[in-house]
């Protein structure tokens, strides 16, 4: 007793109290191996390190290896492990002071599996020797494991050091104590994370595979289900674990889930740890299925080959509940939604095939024909849609040569049985299958190149040699050259199985090796190559941007590094913005590695790109990214420009084809209105009309605003929002017309003759548009199939050269960026899947649930037409051009009018009516949305017929098309003008309402009607349009003929802007219907347009005083006044109301 206060009291002493003397007692009690000194100061010693505090690591070491675990007795053992374990803690400065039973609280330790190892520490403790010693003393494993724990939380160790601290604590695996192995299995997964590598992952396996082979009992089992669901649950232990690790370790526990009945208790177990897993980390497991299938089917595969021999009687049925179990475990459903074996087999026949023909076993040739059987098939059958598979996982294996082509013979063997309903004498050998699906294989293995290269690239020899036609004297035939050679004029179909890898779910891991795949492809056809798919390289490569990902991120850094160096210069600089554009995603998010890309671009192609690269500093000058900070010292030095020559410098860029460069001019507009609000105010009002800069600015604005990119509309929207109201006197007429298209009043398609050149490039012209600014691959595919059709159907891959052709002179007046930008696809074999027939349950579309939205509307309703068109080119045309529709609605409104001017040519317009009316009669909702969508809907039905009418109108000069132009009159005489005049007026087009109105009218006089009640609503046209003459000529002609209404003497007085004469008109109105709040709120209008600012706001006040069930319809009478009156307080009260 005396001892122990001793020491404990020699322990509590401050930090500057004879520390070197309290050290040197505890060094001599721990070296006398006198059992009670030894005891006691083992006891105190955490306590007297924890006074020192951090700093003291050397003394903790040398301490430590003075005892001789050897020579100590157990319980002496176990007392110095959880002294040192304490020791570990306190040195770390993480710990607790208790007065309970345990002393010290370690707050890394209790809260283990958020560790984030940033605050280890260096120490020269014998680990090894400790374990080693201890290994010997059974009863003192239990002490271990938390003793390992605080080790790997608080102490640095290296690699080499944690794997030996692996393989010499492993026997506690054996420990049987179940609560002792879960503690261990904590530290395993605190090993897995310290040690990311493929050393450390085939040591652990080693352990794993050892433990369950010596001990395959049901203890084992289980604790082998502890360590793999720690190896899978540790979330924030496992963003630094290997992911080999994770996959072997998700592999096992579902391997022990299927192994097993579903009722084994172990089996159970299994599911709940990976159900765990999916919870932490955020998934399903169909989803941990997804990405870890490939491992997790070759077990499978060998379960099945095992209850061959297991069940030879009763195979069918087992390997069937087998497979059931699986799509139960990862919920595999058919379309009626039921947990299906089959729907399992068929989902990963690709994972099942290759392992399949690996096994080269009867009994895998067996499970071949249990598995055809159960999908309705044969193996013949399963081996020809599924050879690239197996073809790829040969490849990808470790087989040698003789073992190939022993999977091979077996792939031959088992595809020996013909199909049924063929009796040909046909023999299926490898070569067969590859030239069954030749490009399908060499594809899959160019989706695989990174990973094992130079196999891939024998394979491919192999294939090109001897299944292609190459000739094989050739001495490029059997060289890497030959395959790049090979490669070359097909590499837009291989970039489109890229671009379909970065766009499906599948697996991340199949994407990481399909981009390092790609830069090694891009690296491969470099220079002119590359410069005739850049478009389509650019859409890829945004394909794996968006792949949100650390890893594959920096991959795709570097396959965009790999693109711009491969480029020629000329290409280069004229693409290069695109490229800085589209990249500007990873510039944002900080990514490092996008520095390389930058200091080529600002750096080693300075001299190159000098004028494109003052655009670029121009775009970036706001950008707050680390990364472009460190490179912007690159760019060129350049004086500060004028107001007006940054705003022509956002122009020109603005007019950019590519959406991302839109973007980036318009937020950089933005930001220059923003800092030079009255420079700008005073650009619009110095003079009688604006300056030139902004009229031009304007108008670019206008067209941006009806772009297909959101983001482009919104920020177009803010910059209009910037610019303020501008009269429209003011800004003269500046409509830029593209004089590329409209070179001819009005292009359309004669199907019946061969003189289509100019619709054919207005087409062309159209799709390239499209095709330059699409940033998803789904529109970069759909507009390249639609030009290589329209290029094959007006002959251009044949005819382009010869002359006085229709090709000839279409390919002639195309704009020579137009045919830089297309002349890839004259040689492409772009396949779209066939498209089956549209589905329209009611007639007409619009309103129904096929027509609910626009792009629903124009997805269903176009094609509809297209497949109802009867003359055969024409049909074969506009069904290959509208492909484009599933993916870019936006085309529809340009594509709409040819098909519905072909219908009207075949006197086939009833249906086309109807839907017409259909839309007109549609009355809006109060919901806003839909009455977006209505008159959206109306301005593409006035698209229609504004092109049918000019149409109508250009062909009195062509009396061959008297009969089509009297079907096309028809069918415009077929509308009411009076309900297009409604519609006009709801889309605010005054102009149209009126032409329409005054036909309509027309119409009634020469029927001899009564006119007499349309005057009114034709003033009101007149009003819209500002006619006064036209207004007070009508008003004049009311009095004629009887008494004008108050409602025609307030529309002509303020058509006049003679507010104070329409003001009483107000008043009576008023009086005579009081509880009308529409002429309340035109009452309150013609207060405000006289300034009666405070006289307003009381009437108002009053108003939702008397009614308060008006004050939503007059919240916005309210808003102006407040605003006008510039009462902010009031204002934020009535916007917080509302």
């Amino acid at each position: 007793m005396v001892v122990s206060a001793c020491l404990k009291n020699l322990a509590v002493l401050q930090p500057h109290l004879c520390p070197n003397w309290r050290k040197c007692i505890f060094r001599t009690c721990l070296s006398s191996g006198r059992h009670c000194l030894v005891k006691n100061a083992l006891l105190h010693l955490p306590m007297l390190f924890y006074r020192l505090g951090p700093g003291n690591e050397a003394d903790f070491s040398e301490f430590a290896s003075l005892l001789r675990f050897g020579s100590l007795d157990v319980d002496l053992v176990k007392i110095a492990l959880n002294s040192y374990t304490d020791c570990i803690c306190v040195l770390s400065g993480q710990v607790d002071e208790s007065y309970g039973e345990k002393k010290f609280y370690c707050r890394k330790c209790i809260t283990v599996y958020h560790f984030d190892f940033t605050s280890r520490y260096r120490c020269t403790l014998g680990v090894k020797t400790i374990i080693q010693s201890v290994a010997d003393i059974p009863s003192s494993h239990e002490h271990l494991p938390p003793f390992i724990r605080a080790l790997l939380g608080h102490i640095y160790l290296a690699e080499e050091d944690i794997i030996e601290l692996l393989e010499s604590s492993f026997f506690i695996a054996f420990h049987e104590s179940l609560e002792c192995r879960k503690q261990y299995s904590i530290c395993l997964g605190m090993m897995a994370s310290l040690a990311p590598s493929d050393r450390f992952v085939g040591s652990i396996k080693e352990q794993l595979a050892n433990l369950q082979e010596k001990d395959g009992s049901h203890h084992s089992n289980e604790s082998l289900l502890h360590y793999f669901a720690e190896l899978t649950n540790n979330g924030s232990l496992l963003r630094h674990a290997h992911g080999a690790l994770y996959e072997h370790a998700v592999v096992r526990l579902s391997i022990f889930t299927l192994a097993r009945p579903p009722s084994d208790r172990l089996s159970e177990m299994a599911e709940r740890m990976m159900q765990e897993t999916c919870r932490i980390r955020g998934c399903s497991l169909r989803r941990l299925f997804d990405e870890f299938a490939g491992s997790l089917m070759k077990y499978i595969v060998l379960l099945m080959c095992q209850m061959v021999q297991l069940h030879p009687e009763n195979t069918d049925a087992e390997i069937g509940t087998l497979l059931l179990h699986a799509a139960q475990l990862f919920e595999f459903r058919d379309q009626q939604q039921r947990l299906s074996a089959s729907c399992f087999l068929k989902k990963n026949l690709h994972h099942v095939l290759p392992w399949l023909m690996m096994e080269r076993s009867a009994d895998a040739s067996r499970v071949h024909i249990i598995i055809a059987k159960m999908l309705g098939t044969n193996r013949h059958c399963l081996l020809a849609a599924h050879f690239r598979y197996v073809l790829l996982a040969v490849t990808m294996s470790n087989l040698s040569n003789d073992s190939m082509q022993e999977v091979f013979n077996f792939v031959e063997q088992e595809g020996k049985v013909e199909p049924r309903e063929e009796k040909s004498e046909q023999k299926w050998t490898i070569s067969t299958y590859l030239s069954w699906d030749l490009y399908s294989c060499i594809y899959e293995l160019l989706l695989h190149l990174a990973e094992r290269e130079e196999r891939v690239f024998q394979m491919l020899k192999y294939i090109i040699s001897n299944f292609t036609g190459s000739d094989q004297s050739s001495p490029k035939s059997d060289s890497d050259s030959g395959v790049i050679d090979f490669i070359k004029p097909r590499i837009l179909g291989v970039l489109i199985k890229f671009d379909e890898r970065f766009r499906n779910r599948g697996p991340l891991r199949q994407k990481i090796i399909a981009i390092s795949s790609l830069n090694k492809l891009i690296a491969l056809c470099a220079g002119k190559v590359l410069d005739e798919v850049k478009s389509k390289l650019l859409s890829t490569l945004r394909s794996a941007n968006s792949i949100a990902d650390a890893e594959c991120r920096r991959l795709c850094c570097d396959a965009w590094y790999t693109f711009v160096t491969g480029l020629t210069p000329d290409a280069l600089k004229d693409f290069v913005l695109t490229i800085f554009a589209a990249i500007w995603p990873l510039v944002e998010a900080d990514i490092p590695q996008v520095a390389k890309i930058l200091e080529f671009i600002f750096r080693a192609k300075r001299m190159l790109l000098n004028r494109e690269l003052e655009d670029i500093k121009f775009l970036i000058i706001s950008c707050k990214s680390n990364v472009l900070a460190s490179c912007v010292s690159w760019l060129p030095s350049i004086s500060p420009p004028s107001l007006v020559d940054m705003l022509f410098q956002c122009v020109r860029l603005i007019r950019a084809d590519s959406s991302e460069i839109k973007r980036l001019s318009l937020a950089r507009l933005n930001v220059v209105l923003k800092e030079n609000q009255l420079a700008i105010q005073e650009l619009i009002l110095s003079g009688e009309a604006v300056d030139p800069i902004i009229r031009e600015l304007h108008s670019e604005l206008l067209l941006c605003v009806r772009h297909t990119d959101a983001v482009v509309k919104q920020l177009s929207s803010i910059s209009l929002g910037a610019l303020g109201a501008i009269e429209p006197g003011r800004l003269g007429n500046n409509v830029r017309v593209d004089k590329s298209v409209m070179r001819t009043i009005l292009p359309f398609a004669d199907f019946n003759t061969d003189s289509n050149s100019e619709f054919a490039r207005v087409v062309i012209i159209e799709l390239a548009k499209y095709l330059s600014s699409a940033s998803d691959g789904f529109v970069y595919d759909a507009c390249s199939c639609a030009i290589q059709e329209t290029l094959k159907f007006f002959r251009c891959q044949q005819d382009r050269e010869v002359s006085h052709t229709m090709a000839n002179v279409l390919w002639s007046e195309l704009p020579p960026n137009v045919k830089l930008l297309i002349s890839p696809f004259l040689s492409t074999s772009y396949r779209f899947r066939n498209r089956h027939p549209v589905k329209v349950e009611s007639h007409p579309i619009f309103g129904s649930r096929c027509g609910d939205s626009l792009s629903t509307w124009l997805r269903h309703w176009l094609p509809y037409l297209v497949e109802k068109v009867r003359h055969s080119k024409a049909s074969r045309f506009y069904r290959m051009v509208s492909i484009i529709v599933d993916s870019e609605i936006s085309f529809a409104p340009f594509l709409l009018p040819h098909v519905i001017l072909q219908k009207a040519f075949e006197n086939d317009y009833a249906e086309i009516s109807d839907e017409v009316l259909a839309v007109l009669r549609c009355q809006s909702k109060a919901n806003t949305a839909d009455e977006v969508f209505q008159r959206a809907a109306v301005q593409v039905i006035f698209s229609v017929l504004d092109f049918l009418q000019k149409w109508a109108n250009a062909a009195w000069d062509w009396p061959k098309f008297a009969e089509q132009r009297a079907f096309v009159l028809g069918f415009l005489d077929s509308l009411p003008k009076d309900l297009l005049a409604e519609r006009a007026v709801l889309c605010r087009d005054y102009t149209r309402a009126l032409v329409y109105y005054e036909a309509y009218i027309t119409e009634l006089q020469d029927g001899r009607a009564d006119t007499d009640e349309h005057w009114f609503y034709l003033q009101k046209l007149y009003g819209y349009v500002e006619e006064s003459d036209a207004v007070k000529g009508l008003l004049t002609l009311r009095r004629h003929v009887g008494q004008p209404t108050l409602q025609q003497y307030i529309l002509a007085y303020e058509t006049y802007g003679n507010y104070n004469d329409a003001l009483p008109f107000h008043e009576s109105i008023t009086a005579s219907n009081p509880d009308d709040v529409g002429s309340r709120i035109a009452f309150v209008q013609c207060l405000l347009k006289l300034n009666q600012l405070n006289v307003c706001r009381r009437y108002v006040d009053g108003l939702v005083f008397d009614r308060p069930d008006w004050s939503e319809q007059l919240h916005s009478c309210r808003v102006e006044t407040l605003c006008r009156l510039q009462d902010w307080k009031a204002l934020d009260v009535e916007l917080q109301r509302v």
